[in-house]
């Protein structure tokens, strides 16, 4: 069976329902076809599930309409009003860099006007109009093996017509014949002393049509000299070949400038300027230059010092390094570092796949097309982003033309931390959770964690000085052991096949039995969970939420009491390790009153997405919420993780550990209705201030319109007329509810289905649009899901005093 992967950028619900139209219909017809608006938010993070869905996929093909050309360059779309997100950059960055653009991706357009809409590196390509049916049986047949592979055209060059046959040209021996013969003339007449100019443009013309023919592959030779044998690397920039050197007789490697580059004066220029710096610091930990700046007939290139050996990505996920190995390869990288620091030069890419090992694992340091030095000023491109946004500082990613070393220390500290993690990153921008975690001394890990400040200034600001800060934290007499209470692991594993049982039966099986009997059954299996439970956040996250859900809303006062007392056994043990602070009284500023009434849930036909309709009307009963997310520091009080600060959000809290930590202070999380009732605020408008009258997001939101990519400290923008902070944007925010359709009625105080797949989370984020920024925008992610612009608040019971 064929593989289909659709990328797609929705514009419009038009444009939905077509590429959904597509999809099915290649189903239909035999095709294994995924679209990522089947699964928006997978079961790993979706730039990851994004790099392999275009990895196995047999096609690729690319939706071409105007929001995605604007995502794909970096820029807002005219008349769209989509900036450019977090999520959309790691996207396009890793589906450019793993295309190569080559055969297995296909344009298609939807309308006539989609066509001007087709990203750079796919102008070229033949492209399918499926605004008429005429053209899909062709696409159909390239799909299916039935028309060959899909080939690039030149962009000066007209698509063939269906019946005319394209000229098949001259032979490859005809060609090189003919350049002999050329190059044979060109040495009489500059012996004879005339002139030559009309030969060489012959010789351009034949090395041009040999280029056309058969562009890069092995055998080809580059300058007359470099007989290319093998591609061994990739990246946003160019192709890097093995290949010989026939003057010099010793094995090189040679970076080709990628061809729909050619055009883009910006990548030219860093291309060279790369050559030129890489040339121009001799140290053995950075790669040498042989050859720079060199240009075949349009074909630009740089000819370096061959490396046989993975590069230290590979090594580590390979596991080809040793524990002990780590540090004294980071060490070498660091004075190469440091030693292009001081000559002006700062790299702005570090990243494991720019670090290349010898035979004999020793590394060093490539790739320096995004060097900054005093020479130049460079240009910009995605929004002023390059790189990799794992390993990029802040400052690289906002304003990269000003980034200076301290933005190649965040990059070295996060390289130590995946080679002491053995495997890739997550994308996070809240990585102090995850370097506490990291298997390595206490010194080494507070040396990364100030390695990889926010701020610059809070940053070394020299690669010696943290390689310094380090050397410490490795030599260190280990600290003396002191008896200190347990703390949870929030994102343990049941520690018995017994829990992981209950957690699939609370999760998926109860849902099946009659509705009459999953009140008693839900109290049995917790109540046998119990011994196995202990502090684990996990099981006790859906411990509480199955109580609340099942037992919790029984119509049988037993039910409900039982529920309650079996709640406080299952949380007593962690609260005995790990004190929640007392209950708020009535008149706690920090949580909020919300009265009870009722509203129009969802928004209404035209506006927003299909799962957001239909509009119905909910009742809703008073409740209390806590004016702010959850912060790091508040959350540090139950995981025993460092909190680095008391007013950012806590992030990369899975749905589990935020609703065990939601019951650990006898709360819970809100509903997805409740979410939605106190972010409307009693207001008609969409966005109302404290006073209830209408505003602007910019007001009451952090968006890609005022946040400049950058998670805020709660409560810095205006609160929503009930007192509530940062509902919109900022972070997303779980809820308690499995996601689901709406029902047609009214409901009153709803709390989603009894399972699913995915939890809602709402809210829109820093990194996100206006479009998810908004009260009746819902999305579901699986409760496993950690990211680092995730987060969560609290919901209390209703005060007796305040509902009179």
């Amino acid at each position: 069976m064929r593989t289909v992967f659709i990328s797609y950028s929705q514009d419009s619900d038009e444009h939905r329902v077509r590429v959904l139209a597509l999809a099915d219909r290649l189903n239909r017809e035999g095709f294994d076809c995924t679209i990522d608006q089947y699964e928006p938010h997978p079961r790993e993070p979706w730039p990851r599930w994004m790099d392999r869905q275009i990895e196995t996929a047999q096609f690729v093909l690319v939706v071409c309409t105007e929001r995605y050309l604007a995502r794909a360059e970096g820029r807002e779309a005219p008349g769209v009003g989509h900036g450019v997100t977090f999520e959309s950059v790691l996207i396009f960055q890793d589906l450019y860099d793993a295309a190569m653009w080559n055969d297995k991706f296909i344009p298609v357009v939807l309308r006539n006007e989609d066509s001007e809409f087709v990203p750079k590196p796919l102008r070229g390509y033949t492209r399918y109009r499926l605004y008429d049916d005429r053209e899909y049986p062709k696409l159909r047949d390239v799909l299916a093996g039935r028309a060959g592979a899909v080939k690039p055209l030149a962009d000066s060059r007209p698509e063939p017509s269906a019946t005319a046959a394209p000229s098949a040209g001259p032979s490859k021996p005809e060609l090189e014949r003919a350049l002999g013969d050329a190059r044979q003339r060109e040495r009489d007449r500059l012996l004879a002393g005339a002139d030559v100019q009309d030969v060489r443009a012959e010789i351009l013309d034949i090395k041009r049509a040999h280029r056309n023919r058969d562009r890069l592959r092995q055998g080809v030779t580059l300058g007359d000299r470099y007989l290319l044998d093998e591609r061994i690397g990739k990246g946003n920039f160019g192709t890097i070949w093995k290949a010989f050197d026939e003057r010099d007789r010793r094995v090189v490697a040679v970076k080709v400038l990628h061809e729909h580059h050619h055009d883009d004066n910006t990548r030219i220029e860093r291309f060279n300027r790369g050559a030129r710096k890489m040339a121009g610091i001799r140290h053995p930990g950075i790669v040498q230059v042989f050859d720079q700046g060199s240009d075949d007939d349009e074909l630009r290139y740089f000819v370096m010092e061959y490396v046989n050996g993975p590069d230290l990505h590979r090594a580590v996920v390979e596991k080809q390094l040793a524990a002990e190995q780590i540090f004294p390869m980071i060490r070498q990288v660091a004075a190469a570092l440091q030693h292009a620091h001081d000559q002006g030069v700062v790299h702005r890419d570090i990243k494991p796949a720019n670090i290349l090992l010898d035979a004999k694992l020793h590394p060093k340091l490539t790739d320096f097309d995004l060097v900054r030095d005093p020479e130049t000023t460079g240009g910009t491109q995605w929004g002023g982003m390059f790189g990799t946004v794992r390993y990029s500082a802040p400052e690289a990613i906002e304003d990269p033309e000003h980034a200076g070393p301290p933005a190649d220390v965040y990059s070295l500290a996060m390289t130590l931390a995946f080679c002491l993690h053995g495997k890739e990153v997550p994308y996070l921008r809240d990585v102090a959770p995850f370097l506490d975690r990291l298997p390595c001394p206490p010194g080494v890990r507070a040396a990364l964690r100030k390695g990889t400040g926010w701020d610059t200034a809070e940053r070394f600001q020299s690669v010696a000085v943290l390689m310094e800060a380090i050397e410490r934290g490795l030599t260190a007499p280990p600290e003396a052991k002191t008896p200190a209470p347990s703390r949870p692991r929030p994102t343990a594993k049941p520690r018995s096949t017994d829990s992981g049982q209950t957690l699939l039966y609370l999760e998926k099986q109860v849902a099946s039995l009659p509705e009459a009997d999953r009140s008693a059954a839900v109290l049995t299996a917790i109540e046998r969970a119990l011994p196995i439970a202990g502090d684990d956040l996990k099981t006790l996250g859906l411990v509480a939420w199955a109580l609340d859900y099942f037992p919790g809303r029984s119509a049988r006062v037993g039910d409900q009491e039982s529920a309650a007392a079996l709640r406080n056994r299952a949380f007593a043990p962690l609260r005995e390790s790990a004190p929640p602070p007392p209950l708020p009284r009535s008149d706690d500023p920090a949580w909020a009153w919300i009265p009870g009434g009722s509203f129009q849930m969802g928004s209404p036909p035209g506006k927003g997405f299909g799962d957001e309709q239909p509009l119905h009307q909910v009742a809703i009963s008073p409740f209390r919420l806590g004016i702010y997310p959850v912060t790091a520091t508040e959350f540090a009080r139950l995981s025993g993780m460092s909190g680095k600060s008391a007013k950012l959000p806590a992030t990369a809290v899975d749905w589990y550990a935020a609703y065990a930590y939601a019951a650990w202070l006898g709360g819970r999380l809100p509903t997805e209705a409740e979410w939605e009732y106190a972010a409307r605020g009693g207001s008609e408008y969409e966005y109302a201030d404290r006073q209830g009258r209408e505003t602007t997001l910019e007001k009451v939101g952090w968006f890609t319109g005022n946040a400049k990519s950058v998670v805020h400290p709660v409560g810095g923008l205006e609160p929503n007329p009930w007192g509530l902070y940062d509902l919109i944007g900022n972070v997303w925010e779980w809820t308690a509810d499995w996601y689901g359709p709406y029902p047609a009625g009214s409901q009153s105080d709803p709390c989603g289905p009894a399972s699913g797949v995915g939890r809602v989370v709402r809210g829109g984020s820093a990194w996100g649009d206006a479009g998810g920024a908004r009260a009746g925008y819902r999305v579901n992610w699986l409760p496993e899901f950690v990211f680092g612009l995730l987060s969560f608040r609290v919901a209390l019971p209703a005060v007796p005093e305040l509902s009179v």
